[in-house]
């Protein structure tokens, strides 16, 4: 079909196979052995029938009734002739009896040389293969109303690589419903058969009589549509040629054969280690994930590194400018308390140099005080204003003097080494105190 070329067929069959030996045992092992009832499974894909379908899909209906009505039909057919026969044979005619394995029905295949793929990628091969179907329906109902059949069912295979019908005719025409005299190829035949024209010429009758059935389907259906009429035939060549070729085709064949299982077995190899590689990626993968875990992870320790040697450098040179500024003060400080030794020896050397005549004036201070007193004690009782004047200018006078005797007492005492520092306010009370001296 792969040419464009046109593809019909049909064969008899019947109700029931034979059981004898011989011709007919041997033709019922191949598909033209087969009776009408392993027709009708093969066309409505009982599972039993079809060992060649890998996926099979329900038949569709194109034309009459289903391939069971069919048979249902032929066996209430040939129970109604063998009644009339019978009759017949009653009244004293002459009959022919209905056998059990008479072929009672043809069966046909009309192909389309266009795949199903195409068909379902092409809208314009898809109408083109409806208009097909509806003329070869056409075609087979007026063809076989002729010559005497009836076309009683047409079904769609869908579930093969190209479209094809299988069609069924019932010989209706025929007064013992022998489907060989309404059969394109057998009616001939059998005409030759009664004219005793021989084996040869009975051959010849029915190839020339499926010969026309291709022309007749030519010219209604196939020409119409752009069907050839012929497969291109291959060259004719030596037989000694044609026998090389053979083997020639047969060495290619197998080599191909090895170099396929070679391919394969590569091809098996080239999935393993897909399959192998895919599992290294995904392993890979998944250590490139960690792999950049990890190195977020350090890379967040450097940051923190980082910070942190950033603030230890901060500390160290606040901690340098700390201890800088310590030195300096320690510096300052040194000086100062070299300075203030300085000003404590000079502070002494002068002292020890007032010393002498500081302890003659404390004296004399003394004696004034007491004398004041003395007066400041006799004046008490004094009642007149001159006395009383003179009274207060005796008390600033001794005010002052005990101000400055205890002026003396502090700077005298820092010749003392437990008042080193000075005296406090402590010791400036009890100085005064101590000068604030009653009469013996």
């Amino acid at each position: 079909m792969a040419d464009l070329a046109q593809f019909i067929r049909s064969e008899t069959h019947p109700l029931e196979r034979s059981t004898l030996s011989g011709k007919s045992k041997r033709r019922g092992t191949g598909r033209k052995g087969w009776n009408a009832r392993d027709i009708r499974n093969e066309a409505e894909r009982r599972p039993e029938a079809i060992p060649h379908i890998n996926q099979p899909e329900a038949p569709i209906l194109i034309y009459g009734v289903t391939p069971t009505k069919v048979i249902e039909r032929i066996t209430k057919e040939v129970a109604k002739r063998r009644v009339k026969l019978l009759e017949t044979a009653a009244k004293g005619g002459k009959v022919r009896r209905i056998r059990k394995d008479q072929h009672v029905m043809i069966s046909g295949v009309a192909g389309y040389p266009v795949d199903w793929k195409t068909i379902r990628d092409d809208p314009t091969a898809a109408a083109n293969l409806s208009e097909w179907k509806k003329d070869v329906v056409a075609f087979l109902v007026e063809h076989y109303a002729k010559a005497g059949g009836e076309l009683a069912s047409v079904v769609e295979h869908v579930d093969e690589p190209y479209p094809h019908l299988h069609f069924y005719v019932l010989p209706v025409g025929s007064p013992t419903f022998a489907a060989r005299e309404v059969h394109d190829g057998w009616q001939p035949k059998l005409e030759a058969r009664r004219a005793n024209l021989g084996k040869v010429k009975e051959d010849a009758a029915y190839r020339q009589g499926t010969e026309s059935l291709q022309d007749v389907f030519y010219i209604a259906v196939s020409q119409k549509h752009g069907h050839a009429r012929h497969k291109e035939k291959r060259p004719r060549v030596a037989r000694s040629l044609f026998v090389g070729q053979k083997r020639e085709l047969a060495y290619q064949n197998k080599l191909l054969a090895k170099t396929r299982q070679v391919a394969d077995r590569k091809q098996a190899q080239l999935t393993q280690k897909e399959v192998e590689l895919a599992i290294l990626q995904r392993e890979i993968d998944g250590a490139q994930s960690e792999i950049n875990i990890r190195i977020a992870a350090i890379e967040a320790q450097k940051a923190d590194f980082q910070r942190r040697e950033l603030a230890i450098q901060i500390s160290e040179e606040n901690l340098a400018l700390a201890l800088e500024r310590t030195r300096s003060s320690e510096r300052d400080a040194v000086a100062a308390r070299q300075m203030a030794k300085k000003a404590e020896a000079a502070f002494r050397q002068a002292a020890k140099d007032v010393l002498p005549t500081a302890q003659t004036t404390l004296e004399s201070i003394k004696l004034s005080i007491r004398g004041l007193i003395k007066i400041r004690d006799r004046n008490r009782q004094a009642q007149s204003p001159a006395e009383a004047q003179s009274f207060a200018v005796a008390r600033s006078t001794i005010e002052a003097l005990e101000k400055t005797a205890l002026a003396l007492d502090t700077f005298l005492c820092v010749k003392d080494p437990v008042m080193e520092h000075g005296p406090d306010a402590e010791d400036l009370e009890s100085a005064a105190v101590h000068y604030s001296i009653k009469p013996d």
